[in-house]
């Protein structure tokens, strides 16, 4: 009985041992989530804080970055003010200089003509003396004449193989020896000059006219032809705009030339493209205003393109040269000056001044594409080329 209940006592210490055992063990497990709870709320709330501080920093970064912006804008704004001042002063400039130069000749014009009768008067004795030598003074002036004629035609053929030079040759002045002998040698004197003169520079009035094509329905009109590579169209990077500007001029018998154009664009406009507003500002400085128009969408273009052919006359359409590439066999690909003159039912004639270097010269003139691939072209430009679809620039005369 004895060793029985001893047996039972240390079972019964046992199973307590155990109990206790499994209940510190509860106990520990017990502790180590709660520590683990801990931990992971301390680990939540760090990454809200750290997430709430990059969230604060981003919005500051975004903060300075809009002042930034604004303080560009600004800045940017105040030099386009500048400019605007700086054009609007060498526009003041340019028609003062006009108003200066347009007083001082009508002066010397008074001047002279009173100086002509004044020396018409006194010089009548003097005149009849030099009636003697006039005959060779005009012989030797009708030689110089001649010469200078048949070099002038040489040139031309040379430059426009295709084309027959049409300018009649001065005529020579009756002899008449009396007071008016002077005058008429003088004005013999001044044919020579311009015929010397036409061997360098071919002016407005004896430009011949290309062959205007002939097609059925076909409206085409006479404006003459220049190249953006001629002599008298090389002062800027970009003389398409100046060239495309000068031929509309000259088809309301307005000599000019290019270079003309480009000396009196301001300084601003004389980089890699002459944009439609500096040839209307320009325009308006020296007295022939451009006007502007940009139709909505292809048909009112086609429309508009028919109406001012058949109304007002030619114009300046802005156009991107990508889809003509092909048909003109020019690599150049961006915005582009021509001078629209014509339409028939199936094309649009224009005059495109980047003939002449790579390709004929005389190939420039009344060139035809058919409507859709024109139309491809002006109405071309995509938002990032930076120009605006259907383009065009009259001249109201």
């Amino acid at each position: 009985v004895a060793d029985y209940i001893a047996a039972s006592a240390e079972r019964q210490k046992r199973v307590d041992r155990e109990l206790r055992d499994k209940e510190h063990e509860r106990l520990q497990t017990k502790a180590m989530t709660r520590v683990l709870g801990c931990v992971t709320w301390i680990m939540v709330i760090a990454s809200i804080f750290a997430a709430y501080s990059w969230f604060n920093a981003s919005q500051a970064e975004a903060e300075a970055q809009q002042a930034q912006s604004s303080s560009q804008l600004a800045l940017a704004t105040a030099v386009s003010a500048q400019e605007e001042a700086v054009i609007a002063q060498e526009t003041a400039g340019f028609n003062a200089t006009i108003a200066v130069l347009q007083s001082t000749r009508a002066s010397e014009a008074r001047g002279t003509l009173e100086s002509e009768v004044n020396n018409r008067i006194e010089s009548e004795a003097t005149l009849l003396a030099m009636a003697a030598n006039s005959q060779a003074l005009q012989t030797t002036a009708n030689a110089q004449r001649i010469q200078a004629e048949q070099t002038r035609d040489a040139l031309m053929l040379t430059a426009y193989p295709n084309v027959r030079p049409t300018i009649p040759l001065a005529q020579t002045p009756t002899p008449n020896w009396n007071a008016t002998a002077t005058v008429q040698y003088e004005e013999l004197q001044f044919r020579q000059a311009e015929a010397t003169a036409a061997a360098n520079i071919w002016p407005l009035s004896q430009l011949p006219l290309p062959p205007v094509p002939s097609a059925p329905n076909a409206v085409i009109l006479n404006v003459p032809y220049r190249s953006q590579w001629d002599d008298d169209a090389n002062l800027l990077v970009a003389d398409d705009g100046p060239t495309a500007f000068a031929m509309l001029l000259n088809a309301g018998d307005i000599e000019i030339t290019p270079n003309e154009i480009s000396q009196r664009l301001p300084s601003t406009a004389r980089g890699e493209w002459v944009a439609p507003s500096d040839l209307i500002q320009l325009s308006r400085a020296i007295g022939f205003s451009l006007s502007l128009d940009r139709p909505a969408n292809a048909n009112a273009a086609l429309a508009a393109l028919r109406r001012s052919i058949d109304q007002v006359g030619p114009f300046l359409a802005v156009v991107k040269y990508e889809p003509w590439q092909r048909a003109t066999g020019d690599s150049y690909s961006s915005a582009h000056y021509v001078v629209v003159v014509g339409y028939d039912d199936q094309s649009i004639y224009f005059h495109d001044p980047l003939f002449g270097l790579w390709m004929p010269r005389n190939e420039g003139a009344y060139v035809a594409l058919p409507i859709n691939l024109f139309m491809a072209g002006w109405g071309g430009f995509e938002l990032w080329d930076g120009e605006s679809n259907y383009t065009m620039l009259f001249w109201l005369r």
